[in-house]
């Protein structure tokens, strides 16, 4: 009988336990709040200018080694560009349809992570998740800024350094806000800097052969960090999480 109550008490303390790990109060919660308004507005505010730009871009033909790279797979070259018709399309029209999907793909995006933050934002695991959802639906949109003039491109990086560390302290740190196992803690220190001095230094200056994924280094920098904490995820589910978390790792 005592070994049946024990484990509903148990899982009701782990439960207890994790909610209250991420929940914020007072000061940190106001702090953690405008934060994250400050950084949806400026994600919103550079793919709201951008759309103009890029739609512009996709008028002209892609030239150069980053018409190779994964990033800019919108942009056509100049024989895609012909082929177009064979395919019943016009410049035209791909260069609005284009457009209109990246729109949509932005509002889904927005409103999953606005939900989450009007129904969570005392919790800054939520708050981590939610700027992700965001970040990740203005993405497509805000790397047609790297083909326009310089100005645009500090915007653009700024963007993407928000997508690439909201998708890695998610991986890190979901659900529970802590590093299982401890080695995942190595990951989001390392990963990080690498990731900044790519963006804001070596794709802004368009250095040859350090288009993301067209150099080996960058690619195993990637893929080998998102590997890792993928399968730190799946030990956490089946050898650490109880059974909310589990849950909560299920909807994500």
């Amino acid at each position: 009988m005592n070994l049946e109550h024990a484990q509903p008490d148990r899982a009701a303390r782990l439960q207890s336990t994790s909610q209250a790990d991420t929940r914020l109060h007072g000061g940190w919660l106001i702090l953690a709040r405008v934060a994250w308004v400050v950084l949806v507005l400026f994600l919103l505010g550079t793919f709201i200018f951008s759309l103009p730009t890029s739609f512009t871009i996709l008028y002209h033909p892609c030239t150069g080694e980053w018409c190779t790279s994964i990033s800019s797979s919108v942009f056509l070259t100049a024989r895609e560009m012909q082929a177009l018709p064979q395919y019943g399309l016009s410049l035209n029209a791909y260069a609005w349809s284009t457009t209109v999907i990246n729109v949509a793909e932005a509002l889904v995006w927005f409103g999953m992570g606005s939900i989450l933050f009007w129904r969570k934002s005392d919790d800054w695991m939520a708050l981590l998740v939610a700027l992700m959802l965001i970040s990740w639906g203005v993405n497509s949109a805000t790397t047609n800024l790297l083909y326009s003039s310089s100005i645009w491109r500090i915007p653009e990086n700024g963007v993407q350094l928000i997508v690439g560390l909201t998708i890695l302290f998610t991986l890190a740190l979901f659900p529970n806000g802590r590093f299982v196992p401890r080695w995942a803690v190595w990951i989001t220190l390392i990963n990080p800097a690498y990731l900044a001095v790519y963006l804001l230094f070596l794709r802004s200056l368009r250095i040859p052969g350090w288009a993301l994924f067209n150099n080996p280094l960058n690619a195993v920098a990637w893929f080998g960090c998102w590997i890792l904490l993928t399968l730190a995820q799946l030990y956490r589910y089946f050898r650490v999480s109880n059974t909310l978390e589990r849950q909560q790792t299920k909807w994500v």
